[in-house]
């Protein structure tokens, strides 16, 4: 199950650089003035205050505006079919993300830094519709049929001009979304490189200098 959002520019600018990885490390920041604080702005602290204890932990429009929507998944029996939320988040990923201690000062925005829901909302879409996963649904095969999605409603993509949707597909649990889109831009690029050396190599064996000859093509 995926969740899939267009018009969202995670691969903006701003966006990226507006976080703390030192904070989402775990570490305290001492000084409030820091470079690692400067960068969460326009979300680094309530009302921009400059009190330590005022402090989003985390700080930055990434943390801030994450994928917060909940699903049900029933099928046209009725029951609920079990979702599985352990594993969407990349091994590499949660290395990154460790909790602060509880006397690090600072309004907590985000109850666990390594819940894999938030972990795979900082992985960042490189454009602006793109797809993430949401969870493995517990099954071997979904019949043809009526489902009823329940849905707890709090993202809101109208505010940037947007829309979301749910994407149920079936897929293999480490290898991702079959997408040919990769695959096709590699094959499309090699074809083209070929054909160019083909190219070259006909007018070097029509036209070619041969080495040394001395001539100078330059008058």
């Amino acid at each position: 199950m995926y969740y899939s959002l267009t018009k969202f520019y995670q691969s903006h600018r701003r966006y990226t650089s507006s976080r703390s990885y030192a904070q989402l490390r775990g570490e305290v920041i001492p000084k409030y003035n820091s470079l690692e604080y400067y960068n969460c702005l326009p979300k680094r602290s309530f009302n921009n205050s400059d009190d330590v204890n005022d402090i989003y932990l985390p700080c930055g429009v990434a943390t801030s505006s994450h994928f917060t929507d909940k699903f049900r998944l029933y099928d046209n029996a009725g029951k609920l079919l079990p979702l599985k939320k352990e594993g969407i988040s990349w091994k590499s990923d949660e290395k990154l993300y460790k909790n602060p201690s509880k006397e690090a000062p600072g309004i907590r925005v985000i109850p666990d830094f390594t819940d894999e829901d938030f972990i795979v909302w900082m992985r960042l879409a490189a454009f602006p519709d793109f797809r993430k996963i949401y969870r493995f649904i517990e099954t071997d095969v979904l019949k043809s049929g009526t489902y009823l999605l329940e849905i707890d409603n709090y993202f809101n993509p109208e505010l940037f001009g947007g829309d979301k949707s749910i994407i149920l597909r079936e897929t293999g649990k480490h290898i991702g979304i079959n997408n040919s889109f990769l695959g096709d831009s590699y094959i499309i690029v090699g074809s083209v490189c070929i054909f160019l050396s083909l190219i070259f190599l006909l007018q070097h064996k029509l036209s070619g200098r041969e080495l040394g000859s001395g001539v100078n093509y330059y008058n």
